[in-house]
Protein backbone atom coordinates (compact mmCIF):
# COMPACT_ATOMS: atom_id res chain seq x y z
CA UNK A 1 0.00 0.00 0.00
CA UNK A 2 1.29 3.42 -0.88
CA UNK A 3 1.98 5.81 2.00
CA UNK A 4 -0.45 8.53 3.05
CA UNK A 5 1.14 11.34 1.02
CA UNK A 6 -0.89 12.04 -2.10
CA UNK A 7 0.48 14.58 -4.59
CA UNK A 8 -1.92 16.68 -6.59
CA UNK A 9 -0.74 17.97 -9.92
CA UNK A 10 -2.94 21.04 -10.15
CA UNK A 11 -5.17 21.36 -7.13
CA UNK A 12 -2.81 23.44 -5.01
CA UNK A 13 -1.93 26.93 -6.15
CA UNK A 14 0.79 27.03 -3.50
CA UNK A 15 3.90 27.07 -5.64
CA UNK A 16 6.06 26.85 -2.51
CA UNK A 17 4.56 23.42 -1.73
CA UNK A 18 5.51 22.32 -5.26
CA UNK A 19 9.02 23.63 -4.52
CA UNK A 20 9.03 26.09 -7.39
CA UNK A 21 11.04 29.33 -7.23
CA UNK A 22 8.09 31.31 -8.64
CA UNK A 23 4.42 31.08 -9.56
CA UNK A 24 5.38 31.38 -13.25
CA UNK A 25 7.66 28.35 -13.08
CA UNK A 26 4.97 26.44 -11.18
CA UNK A 27 2.34 27.28 -13.80
CA UNK A 28 4.72 26.23 -16.57
CA UNK A 29 5.54 22.82 -15.11
CA UNK A 30 2.53 21.76 -13.04
CA UNK A 31 0.43 20.61 -16.04
CA UNK A 32 3.17 18.12 -17.01
CA UNK A 33 4.16 16.33 -13.82
CA UNK A 34 1.71 13.45 -13.36
CA UNK A 35 4.65 11.07 -13.85
CA UNK A 36 6.69 12.86 -11.21
CA UNK A 37 3.76 12.83 -8.77
CA UNK A 38 3.46 9.05 -9.25
CA UNK A 39 7.20 8.54 -8.87
CA UNK A 40 7.30 10.64 -5.71
CA UNK A 41 4.37 8.78 -4.15
CA UNK A 42 6.18 5.47 -4.68
CA UNK A 43 9.56 6.90 -3.65
CA UNK A 44 8.11 8.45 -0.48
CA UNK A 45 6.54 5.10 0.42
CA UNK A 46 10.05 3.65 0.67
CA UNK A 47 11.65 6.78 2.16
CA UNK A 48 13.67 7.49 -1.00
CA UNK A 49 12.27 10.82 -2.21
CA UNK A 50 10.91 12.48 0.93
CA UNK A 51 13.61 15.17 0.89
CA UNK A 52 12.91 16.16 -2.73
CA UNK A 53 10.19 18.56 -3.83
CA UNK A 54 8.15 17.89 -6.95
CA UNK A 55 10.03 20.73 -8.63
CA UNK A 56 13.43 19.26 -7.75
CA UNK A 57 12.41 15.87 -9.13
CA UNK A 58 11.00 17.55 -12.24
CA UNK A 59 14.32 19.31 -12.89
CA UNK A 60 16.21 16.02 -12.41
CA UNK A 61 13.76 14.45 -14.87
CA UNK A 62 14.33 17.24 -17.40
CA UNK A 63 18.11 16.69 -17.27
CA UNK A 64 17.64 12.96 -17.93
CA UNK A 65 15.27 13.49 -20.87
CA UNK A 66 12.00 12.53 -19.17
CA UNK A 67 10.76 15.84 -20.57
CA UNK A 68 11.92 17.89 -23.53
CA UNK A 69 11.41 21.61 -23.84
CA UNK A 70 11.28 23.38 -27.18
CA UNK A 71 13.60 26.36 -26.73
CA UNK A 72 11.74 28.46 -29.30
CA UNK A 73 8.15 27.84 -28.22
CA UNK A 74 8.63 26.73 -24.61
CA UNK A 75 6.42 23.70 -25.31
CA UNK A 76 7.07 20.76 -23.00
CA UNK A 77 6.82 17.15 -24.20
CA UNK A 78 6.92 13.98 -22.14
CA UNK A 79 7.00 12.15 -19.87
CA UNK A 80 9.10 9.60 -21.66
CA UNK A 81 9.07 6.29 -19.85
CA UNK A 82 12.61 5.01 -20.41
CA UNK A 83 14.36 8.00 -18.79
CA UNK A 84 11.70 8.01 -16.03
CA UNK A 85 12.75 4.45 -15.14
CA UNK A 86 16.37 5.67 -15.20
CA UNK A 87 15.46 8.43 -12.72
CA UNK A 88 13.66 5.87 -10.53
CA UNK A 89 16.87 3.80 -10.52
CA UNK A 90 18.99 6.79 -9.50
CA UNK A 91 16.57 7.34 -6.61
CA UNK A 92 16.90 3.70 -5.46
CA UNK A 93 13.90 2.04 -7.09
CA UNK A 94 13.88 -0.83 -9.54
CA UNK A 95 11.72 -0.41 -12.60
CA UNK A 96 10.77 -1.57 -16.04
CA UNK A 97 9.03 0.03 -19.00
CA UNK A 98 5.95 -2.03 -19.79
CA UNK A 99 4.94 -1.92 -23.46
CA UNK A 100 2.02 -4.36 -23.20
CA UNK A 101 0.58 -3.87 -19.74
CA UNK A 102 -2.60 -5.93 -19.62
CA UNK A 103 -4.93 -5.84 -16.63
CA UNK A 104 -3.78 -9.34 -15.70
CA UNK A 105 -0.19 -8.16 -15.75
CA UNK A 106 -1.12 -5.17 -13.53
CA UNK A 107 -2.71 -7.62 -11.07
CA UNK A 108 0.39 -9.82 -11.14
CA UNK A 109 2.71 -6.88 -10.45
CA UNK A 110 0.57 -5.77 -7.50
CA UNK A 111 0.59 -9.33 -6.09
CA UNK A 112 4.40 -9.22 -6.32
CA UNK A 113 4.48 -6.01 -4.26
CA UNK A 114 5.21 -3.77 -7.23
CA UNK A 115 3.52 -0.47 -8.06
CA UNK A 116 2.22 0.32 -11.53
CA UNK A 117 2.31 3.69 -13.26
CA UNK A 118 -0.37 3.06 -15.87
CA UNK A 119 -0.79 5.23 -18.93
CA UNK A 120 -4.38 6.12 -19.65
CA UNK A 121 -6.00 8.06 -22.45
CA UNK A 122 -7.48 11.36 -21.34
CA UNK A 123 -9.57 13.70 -23.44
CA UNK A 124 -8.13 16.57 -21.40
CA UNK A 125 -4.42 15.86 -21.70
CA UNK A 126 -3.75 13.01 -24.13
CA UNK A 127 -1.77 10.35 -22.28
CA UNK A 128 -1.64 10.56 -18.51
CA UNK A 129 -0.05 8.39 -15.80
CA UNK A 130 -1.93 7.15 -12.77
CA UNK A 131 -0.56 5.14 -9.85
CA UNK A 132 -2.20 1.75 -9.40
CA UNK A 133 -1.33 0.57 -5.90
CA UNK A 134 -3.91 -2.01 -4.76
CA UNK A 135 -6.04 -4.80 -6.18
CA UNK A 136 -9.03 -5.98 -4.15
CA UNK A 137 -9.53 -9.58 -5.24
CA UNK A 138 -13.01 -10.19 -3.81
CA UNK A 139 -14.35 -7.00 -5.42
CA UNK A 140 -12.36 -7.36 -8.65
CA UNK A 141 -11.34 -3.71 -8.36
CA UNK A 142 -8.26 -1.54 -8.19
CA UNK A 143 -7.34 1.43 -6.00
CA UNK A 144 -5.51 4.20 -7.81
CA UNK A 145 -4.15 7.69 -7.26
CA UNK A 146 -4.80 10.19 -10.06
CA UNK A 147 -2.83 13.41 -9.58
CA UNK A 148 -4.83 15.25 -12.24
CA UNK A 149 -8.14 14.25 -10.69
CA UNK A 150 -9.51 13.07 -14.04
CA UNK A 151 -10.92 9.78 -12.77
CA UNK A 152 -12.26 11.07 -9.45
CA UNK A 153 -13.04 14.27 -7.62
CA UNK A 154 -10.13 14.31 -5.19
CA UNK A 155 -7.86 11.91 -7.10
CA UNK A 156 -6.87 9.93 -4.02
CA UNK A 157 -7.69 6.24 -3.48
CA UNK A 158 -10.15 6.02 -6.35
CA UNK A 159 -11.79 2.61 -6.70
CA UNK A 160 -12.13 1.34 -10.28
CA UNK A 161 -13.49 -1.98 -11.42
CA UNK A 162 -11.33 -4.13 -13.64
CA UNK A 163 -13.54 -3.20 -16.61
CA UNK A 164 -13.25 0.52 -15.87
CA UNK A 165 -9.45 0.40 -15.59
CA UNK A 166 -9.27 -1.65 -18.77
CA UNK A 167 -11.43 0.94 -20.55
CA UNK A 168 -9.10 3.84 -19.65
CA UNK A 169 -5.80 2.00 -20.09
CA UNK A 170 -3.68 2.29 -23.22
CA UNK A 171 -1.68 -0.75 -22.00
CA UNK A 172 1.60 1.09 -21.49
CA UNK A 173 3.31 2.10 -18.33
CA UNK A 174 6.00 1.38 -15.79
CA UNK A 175 6.34 -1.10 -12.96
CA UNK A 176 8.31 0.05 -9.90
CA UNK A 177 9.55 -1.84 -6.87
CA UNK A 178 12.30 -2.02 -4.32
CA UNK A 179 14.52 -5.01 -3.54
Amino acid sequence: MVNNTFYYRKKSKNYHQFGSPSIEVYEKWSPHVCSICCLKMVGDTFGLTNEFSLYQLTMKALKLGVFTENKQTGEISGAFHKPLVELAGILGLKGRVEKRLTINKVKQHLKEGKFVLLSIDSNQTGSHLILVHTFIENKNSFIIHDSEQILGENGENIKLTQDQLNHFSNYKGISLWID
